[in-house]
């Protein structure tokens, strides 16, 4: 993405923050960013063990939050 926008092109994202149940470590907390943050179309991904609210940004026109959602919990 940086060589895209460095070129002078705009790259729309979208951002969520979902709810990620069951979580009772900081390794489950892991495993749920891990699962994410390699989907086609993520461009990042991040859990907030505190508060149990994982933060997505990803390409609209290469995924959804429904397709990510069910990738995780399928």
């Amino acid at each position: 993405m940086k060589a895209v926008k460095d070129l002078g092109y705009n790259i729309t994202t979208a951002k969520g923050a979902f709810p990620v149940l069951g979580m009772t470590c900081a390794s489950c907390a892991g495993s749920a960013e891990s699962i994410v943050k390699y989907q086609p179309g993520v461009v990042s991904a991040s859990v907030n063990f505190a508060t149990g609210n994982l933060t997505v940004e990803y390409l609209p026109n290469m995924t959804s939050a429904s397709k990510l959602q069910k990738r995780y919990n399928p």
